[in-house]
């Protein structure tokens, strides 16, 4: 799944290496919002888009099913926060999508959703690297 410069947004269904099925899923998206993940937002066992505009300080998310969006999510404020990843951290079998804080504590803050909609957040670690700037490594906390 990407979205071209254009604002027309693909997905190619792949089989290992191979496309065995492409299209678009929605045409003229604003080329400030792109795709930084997936995940399964309303527990449906598809993967749905989480979208970010790092210049109007906003996430969403589109519901997916196939090459057709079933929903779309209006926008969240991201105002001080850098998106990190999506993930079932609560496994309730719904994504969140976390972030940390831009500024000198670097916290991380977690959304969580049922759908489009956000129904909470949670802070769940706090100066978590006072003055850290490099990477975080988040994995699938239900997995083996």
């Amino acid at each position: 799944m990407w979205r071209a410069d254009n604002g027309d947004v693909f997905e190619w269904e792949m089989n290992g290496s191979s496309v065995i099925g492409s299209g678009t899923v929605y045409s003229g998206v604003d080329s400030n919002w792109s795709i930084w993940a997936s995940g399964d937002f309303d527990g449906d066992g598809r993967s749905d888009l989480a979208w970010y505009n790092p210049f109007a300080n906003g996430a969403l998310v589109w519901l997916m099913n196939g090459l057709t969006v079933k929903q779309f999510g209006g926008s969240y404020s991201t105002t001080n926060l850098e998106p990190i990843s999506v993930s079932d951290f609560n496994n309730d079998g719904k994504a969140e999508m976390m972030f940390r804080t831009t500024d000198a504590s670097s916290n991380l803050t977690t959304w969580f959703f049922s759908g489009v909609t956000r129904t909470s957040t949670a802070v769940p670690w706090t100066s978590f690297g006072i003055g850290f700037t490099g990477s975080y490594a988040l994995t699938d906390p239900s997995a083996p």
